[in-house]
């Protein structure tokens, strides 16, 4: 969370169930420079006079969804600092990841696809629109930067944040519609209550692609 190196945080979030989410994380923190606002980056430039100025946007996979992209760079423009504002990509990798830990995700995923196999996909999955450089280089943030960093995690995996990882997918809670309940029911019955996993270690590699002025 990049709450305590900045002044306030503004997190834009369509899901319901998400910013909900998000808010019970920053009370647990005891963060108290988050705001979350629920709307979409279609919404950004009605948005521009209540929400204020930034000297940075951060994303991270919500940006392969957007339908207009260039026109949310220009809103987002009209948003950041003239001289010094940025926005930026970030993309976590994970670079190693416990068996027993790897195991449970794909129970998910496999019981997730079986749920969603007559639905129909987003309106705009990831991969149909240009490389992010090449949007970057003609919008108003054109100077383009990567830096990446590698460290290790702990994590104590529960049925709640594998959950949570497969919901964080833009248009998986909406294509489950009336089926999320029955969805969790059998990953809870697949899974059980994972006590017996305990605490693993995961090494990440963020990449962050950043757009300078």
């Amino acid at each position: 969370m990049v709450a305590p190196f900045v002044a306030e945080v503004v997190a834009v979030e369509p899901e319901p169930d998400m910013v909900a989410e998000g808010q019970r994380r920053v009370r647990a923190l005891g963060t108290e420079n988050v705001t979350f606002v629920t709307a979409t980056s279609e919404d950004l430039s009605a948005l521009q006079a209540s929400l204020g100025r930034f000297r940075t946007t951060l994303m991270g996979q919500s940006f392969h969804w957007m339908l207009d992209k260039d026109q949310v760079l220009r809103d987002l423009s009209a948003m950041v600092e003239a001289t010094e504002g940025s926005v930026a990509f970030i993309t976590p990798w994970r670079v190693s990841v416990p068996e027993v830990l790897e195991t449970a995700e794909k129970t998910v995923q496999a019981i997730l696809e079986r749920y969603l196999a007559d639905v129909p996909p987003g309106p705009h999955p990831q991969g149909r629109h240009d490389p992010f450089e090449a949007i970057l280089a003609r919008s108003p943030f054109p100077r383009v930067e990567r830096i990446e960093h590698v460290y290790p995690a702990p994590l104590r995996p529960t049925v709640e944040s594998l959950l949570g990882s497969a919901y964080s997918i833009s248009h998986v809670l909406t294509r489950l519609g009336e089926r999320r309940e029955a969805f969790e029911r059998e990953v809870r019955r697949a899974l059980g209550s994972l006590d017996e996993i305990g605490q693993v270690e995961v090494t990440w590699r963020d990449e962050a692609l950043i757009g300078l002025r």
